[in-house]
Formats: structure tokens, sequence, C-alpha cells
């Protein structure tokens, strides 16, 4: 099928065009392995499944139940809108006709819900025919993630839309632009009687990029009305200090702006509008500069903290999958209006360190977030149980990344990520080989082929962590080159088919300090984030050292790709290896430095913590691992509508509304107890009852620190509880109004020992 207008936008705003992902091929390496991977998993989602809650909607029979996770949640049906971007997106780049045939099948059944309903809707999202009446009358109410009580439905709306003009786009299918078209006119009307003050109330809530799929339709329809509503999702408490060039990002939800700031970088390309560029430009700046962890990502408990502050932002929960996704497309905007070096080694690194290490590598399990704090294990999705947001943005992560490896102006090719990958540039008839493997060997290879002589210069990315000149080489002898202010190599000469173009980008170890403590360090080869094989230690490994000038004592091993730091890591000597690589495997990724002094106290409270952990343990009667198969069975485990799950690397588990689970703990029956339940601050506000031997203990909503994290809640026992026996049953009983809090971990100690 043709497309009906090129993907990317062909304003005189862009000076370097992406190419399209038609002309772009992966060719073997780890993206390639992880674009395989995920082709099979697009393909192993059940379409009847997938439209099951739109067919409700529309008042038509559903053929199959619904998947679960977020996908019967208030944010039902987001997932089909990035499985839509997905399928497209990997027709494009392998053009797998599986992929084109899921794609136009699931556009069908789309079409058949929103002809069901006739006035121009299709979803989803639970009671939202509720909260468009309301927000049509103009009554709003918003906490931030909810509208009118629904979880943020025009984010969940921006994923239909995109998923849509993607398809379009992409394949060439005109039913999937009818249908997006329908969606917005609907959505014109439905919010044609709001007036400016309402608007931002309601922008309150999270939206997606709901300006920027718009810009896209009125892109492709030319209809006023689209471009008018796209306007109307302006937010001007985030977007105008950031037009002021100002900093309004401490203390706000990272993913929720980002797609604001795609969008303007779209209006600006539309429109010509200096201040969404300035605006698009300091975001950029204010995220990538400053707020930005070694593996790419950014944010902790998925907020945004104040700028240059990462040292004590390190967690289980850093780096959300979704905020790499979306920045990664709002910096192709930005290197494409002016082509720089410091933009393409973000890219790589975000590319390299944090989306290569986002999917397990095997089934198609996604991360959420990518923990950065030390003795860190990465949780991956259940391929068909959880939906999360970042699941929806996964999917498509392994076709986008062809976007940002070659750029083009009317004369110029830009090698901007050295991958694998070919390249057909139609514009110059010319077919471009690019092969390397940057980890074992620094040598680049670009192999030309066209049927004539060409001329144009090729702008090869001088990577910032590379020591050293850049030098080229064509076809074995040594070529002149030029390194521009925008950190690009330049060879401009007459090429003929068969021309071979070497460089080297030779790979050292090389320090990577927080910006707000040099001594607290990450640990790079090259463009690779190093982690440290972390399972069994007792504490966070670190270095001692008096300076920052110890890297000689890392020692390569070949045979393994590893690096042995020797002497100078403490509790021994760590191996490290990409941080890529870690898709089961406890890791380390910051290290503090500590001079010798600073071990010895170190040391001490390390071995102050140890006895008091081993006086714990001998206090412990009894210790539950939550969610673990055999230690559940081991406790006598008994639910009526209970479930599991994984969180921050633990397991939980909770009841589901007017249900419950129990479990026996063993007790001393000559002691007295406490029993130390441990749960997680964000379900603050679940109402649960805790009964032991049937007494109730607790009957409460439950509360917490303010501060997101795990915490121990510990409450004594009755000695009447205990006495004479040896176990006792433990119960959580859930309410009518909310699931039980999850509960993490439960240890019965004796008191007084």
């Amino acid at each position: 099928m043709s497309q009906i207008k090129p993907y990317y936008s062909e304003s005189p705003q862009v000076k370097a065009k992406p190419f399209s992902p038609h002309d772009v091929w992966l060719l073997p390496s780890p993206f390639h392995t992880l674009l395989e991977v995920n082709g099979r998993y697009l393909l192993s989602l059940e379409p009847d499944r997938l439209v099951s809650l739109f067919r409700k909607t529309a008042g038509l029979p559903q053929k199959a139940e619904p998947y679960g996770g977020w996908e019967i949640m208030g944010i039902a049906g987001h997932s089909l809108g990035h499985l839509l971007s997905a399928l497209a997106w990997h027709y494009a780049v392998t053009a797998s006709s599986p992929h084109l045939d899921r794609c136009s099948l699931l556009v069908d059944m789309l079409a058949e819900c929103q002809r069901a309903r006739s006035d121009g809707y299709f979803g989803a999202i639970p009671d939202a025919d509720r909260v468009w009446a309301e927000i049509r009358k103009g009554e709003l109410n918003t906490k931030g993630f909810d509208l009118n009580g629904i979880w943020v439905p025009w984010y969940t709306l921006h994923k239909m839309f995109a998923g849509l003009i993607d398809v379009h786009l992409l394949t060439g299918n005109k039913l999937a632009l009818e249908t997006a078209v329908k969606l917005a006119d609907w959505a014109v009307d439905l919010t044609k009687d709001l007036n400016p003050d309402q608007w931002q109330t309601m922008l309150a809530c999270e939206h997606g990029g709901m300006n920027e799929s718009l810009l896209d339709l009125h892109r492709l329809t030319g209809k006023q009305a689209h471009l008018d509503l796209a306007h109307k999702f302006d937010h001007k408490n985030i977007l105008d200090p950031l037009r002021r060039g100002e900093d309004p990002l401490a203390g706000v939800h990272s993913n929720t702006q980002v797609p604001k700031i795609i969008g303007l970088a779209k209006e600006y390309e539309r429109s010509g509008k200096s201040s969404e560029k300035a605006a698009s430009l300091t975001f950029w700046d204010r995220i990538a500069r400053v707020r930005t962890y070694a593996n790419g990502g950014n944010s902790n408990f998925e907020y945004l903290g104040p700028a240059g502050k990462l040292r004590d932002a390190l967690s289980a929960s850093t780096t959300e999958t979704c905020n790499t996704y979306n920045m990664l497309k709002l910096s192709r905007h930005i290197f494409s209006w002016e082509p720089s070096a410091e933009v393409g080694d973000y890219i790589e690194k975000a590319l390299f360190n944090h989306i290569l290490s986002s999917q397990d590598g095997t089934e198609g399990g996604f991360t959420y977030f990518t923990p950065l704090v030390s003795r860190a294990l990465r949780p991956f999705s259940k391929p068909f149980d959880d939906f999360w947001c970042c699941v929806g943005t996964g999917m498509e992560n392994p076709s986008r990344v062809v976007e940002n490896i070659y750029f083009a102006t009317q004369d110029e090719l830009i090698v901007n990520l050295f991958l694998p990958s070919r390249l057909e540039w139609k514009a110059k008839e010319a077919v471009l080989n690019l092969s390397c493997d940057i980890l074992k060997s620094p040598e680049v290879t670009l192999t030309l082929a066209h049927a004539e002589k060409k001329e144009f210069a090729l702008a090869i990315r001088k990577p910032g962590w590379m020591n050293g000149d850049l030098s080229v080489k064509v076809n074995g002898a040594p070529v002149a080159s030029e390194l521009g202010k925008d950190g690009f190599v330049r060879v401009k000469r007459t090429w003929i088919s068969g021309d071979k173009v070497t460089w080297g980008v030779p790979s050292t170890l090389r320090f990577e300090g927080m910006p707000d403590d040099p001594r607290r360090v990450a640990i790079f080869n090259g463009p690779f984030l190093l982690a440290a094989e972390s399972a069994g230690l007792d504490y966070d490994p670190c270095f001692v050292s008096e300076g920052l000038d110890f890297l000689g004592s890392f020692a390569a091993q070949a045979e393994s790709g590893k690096w042995v730091a020797k002497g100078i890591s403490k509790p021994k000597d760590l191996e490290f290896r990409p941080f890529y690589t870690f898709t089961q495997d406890t890791y380390s990724t910051y290290f503090d430095v500590l001079t010798p002094a600073q071990w010895l106290t170190k040391e001490a409270e390390i071995k102050a913590q140890a006895a008091k952990d081993a006086a714990l343990a001998s206090a412990t009667t009894d210790l539950l691992r939550v969610g673990e198969m055999q230690p559940e069975r081991d406790h006598n485990f008994q639910a009526m509508y209970s479930q599991t799950g994984a969180h921050q690397g633990r397991n939980w588990r909770h009841a589901n509304v007017n249900s419950w689970f129990q479990f026996d703990m063993k007790v001393d029956p000559r002691a007295e107890h406490q029993v130390i339940f441990t749960f997680w601050s964000g379900d603050k506000g679940r109402d649960f009852k805790l009964l032991v031997n049937e007494e109730t203990l607790v009957d409460e909503v439950m509360a917490g620190p303010t501060e997101p994290g795990f915490f121990d809640r510990a409450i004594d026992l009755p000695k009447e509880l205990t006495e004479g026996r040896e176990k006792i049953t433990i119960r959580f009983v859930a309410s009518s109004r909310t699931v039980s809090p999850g509960l993490y971990g439960c240890r019965v100690v004796r008191k007084g020992v």
C-alpha cells in the first residue's frame, strides 16, 4: 500500500530529514534480536480479547474475555492504541505481511465498534459515557490522575489517535484515517462549549500527546477544527514558563509533560513559531542535561526532582520506560532542526542502555521502571497479565530505533548511530550498509552501492565519549575530513558504487559522576553503561580510593567480555558487564568512591547493621515470602479471590473487593510476639481488616508515610492469641469499597529477645 503523506513533516524548519521507516533495515545485532522477539509477541496478542471492552461499550456482544491488568481498569484500551503503532512500525521496518494483516483486522474491528455507536466515539474505558456527558456540560473535577473519577481518559484516547494515524501513514490504510477523523470530530463537538478556564482545569489531568495527534490529523486533513482543538490542549501551567525559558519541572510527573512538548515541537514545524521552538529546547535541556541518569532515563517514582539533584534519588523506581520513549521522540525532532553530536550522544545513551534493557529478550516482558539502586533486580511484565503504560511504549520501541540512525539534507548524509543497518537512500538511488560491533571492535564500516557517481558529504558523529580524532578512510586510504562545531566529521567527495568507508571509535573505560556528587559514579565502556554482578552481596558495593584515578585497576576478560575491578572494590573484586545484559541477574550501577578514612566509618556501620539484622533473625519465629508458590504452600495459604504480582522487584498479594486471604505463621507458645507487615506507601487509602485466629486486630483505612517507598508496620499480638500455640492464622479482609493493601512480607518475632 502507498502512503498518503510522508511519515515525517516536510516543514522548512526540518533541516535534516529522518528517513522513512520503510527505508531503514536493522541488521543482526542485539537490537535486531529484540525486534524479532517483539514481532512474535505482537502477533501473540489475541484481537478478540483486545477489543472485548470496545465491543461492550458499543453495545456489541463480546467474543472473548478481555485481558487483565490495566486492560480492565480505567485506562482500558490504551494497549490497543500502542499495539496499532507497534504493528505498523514493525511492518514498515520488516515488510512483514502478518503484521500488516493484523493492523488491518484491528482497524476493521474498531471501525465496527464506532459504527455501532453512531456518534463517532469508540473506546474501552469503563463508565466513560458518564464522564464525557459531564465534560460536555462543563462539570469538571480532577486530582491529576483522574478526570471526574475516570483514570486519564484523554491520555487513553491519545494512544488510539496515535495508533490509527501510524497505521494510516505507515501502511496506507484509509479506514484508519477515517476512523481517527470521526473520533476527532466527536471530540471537537464534545468540547465546543468549554471556556478557557474549564480547559485548563481539565488539562490538569494527564492527557498524553493529544496536541501532537491533532496536529498530525490537521496535517492530513487540513481541517481547521482539528488545529483549533490541538491548540486547546495547550497546558499553560507547564508550557508558558518553558516559553519564558523557566524551569517549572521540579516535583511534576515526568511522563505527563514530555508528550506535551512533542506537540510543541510539531507546532513549531507547522508554524515556525519561535516560542514553541524555545520551549522545546528549554525542556530538552532541563531533562537531558540535568535530570538524566547514566542509563539515559529520568524520574524517580515517576516524578522529576530539582535540576541537577540525582545523588539521593536512587531507588527501585527510577527511569520509567515511557519517559525515555517520549524523550527519544522529542530528541529526534530537535536533532532534525539543527543536528548536534550532543543530542546524538543522548539518543545513543538512551537507546543502548535504557531501551535495549527494557525488554526481556525472550517472550515479550517489558520493564516499567529500570532500577538504578544498588543490588537491584529488573522486573518485567507478564506478557498477558499486566499491560502497563510501559508495556504499550515497549511494544513500539524495538522498531522505532531506526528513526534515529540516519538523517539527510539535500547534499549530506548524516550517520548518527553506529548500529548495523541498511539504508535505501532513494533520492540518491543509493543503498548503504553499515556494519560494526563496537563492544568487540572499534571499527565501523559503511559500504555504498548505487548505479552512478554521486556527490554528497558524509557526516559522521564523533561521540562525546571518544578520545582523540575520528579518522576516516575510504577504500583503505586516509582521506581529508573536517570536524564541525556541531561535532560531526565530514567527508565530501564524489562516491562510486563499492566505496567502503571505515572509521574507528575506540572505547575506553570512563566514569560518569552524579551532577551533585562526582564521587558517586557510574562506569562506561564507550557508549555502554556497565553494571556489577551483585547477587549475594551483603551490602551496597563501593570503591575505596583517595582519587578517581583507578580505572587502570580494571582488568578486561577477553573471553567473557567482562571487566574485573582488582583490589579496589568492596565487598570483593566486582565483575562488570554491559548493563543491558542484566535481564535476570542482580546488579549495581552507581558506586560511591570512599576515601580510606570514609571506608573505615562505613565498615563500622555495616558491621552494626549486620548485628542488628542478626538479632532480628534470632528473634524471628517465622517469615513468609509473599507471592511465592512453595513458601505460601508451606504456610497453608488459602484465599477467596486474591491476586498477586510484583512491584519494585518485590512480590505482593492483596484480597479483591469483598474477599480475603489467610496463612499460618509459627509462634513460640511461651513468648510474647509482634507481627511485622511490609506495605507500600502508594496503597494508602485502602480499607482492610486484619484478623488473627478470627479476632479482629485492625479495621481501618490504611495510612502510611508521605514519601514513596516500602515501610514496616509492627503490631503487638495479645498474649492469649499465642500462649500455648505453635501457630496462628492471619487473615486479610478487603472491604466492599477497595482491594486490601498489597502485602509484601510478614515476619513474626519474639518480643524482648
